[in-house]
């Protein structure tokens, strides 16, 4: 089964993600970042399995990972992964930059 391809920018998220919870427990932060891989590998292999996101540019899809939400794209090729944000986050603002 193909690999979801991660955004510079996601693989940044990734890395903050790991951090914030790491903060307080290692083997948390390694178990959600391994949730978010095997949800990125389920976008790739179900590519409409997330919502269409009209009202942001590009109108990606998305998917809810516990409070945050992954953000993709698909294509023929597979799967984008553009950005990994919390839920309570200006998300066209990060979605823009």
């Amino acid at each position: 089964m193909p690999r979801a391809l991660f955004s510079p920018r996601a693989r940044e998220d990734l890395f903050d993600i790991w951090l914030y919870i790491a903060a307080h427990n290692t083997n948390a932060a390694d178990d959600f970042i391994a949730k978010i891989l095997e949800v990125a590998d389920l976008v790739t292999a179900l590519p409409y399995i997330g919502r269409i996101r009209n009202e942001l540019k590009g109108r990606p899809r998305s998917i809810a990972v516990d409070s945050y939400v992954l953000f993709y794209q698909t294509s023929a090729t597979g799967s984008r992964v553009l950005r990994v944000l919390h839920g309570s986050r200006d998300i066209p603002l990060f979605l823009i930059s």
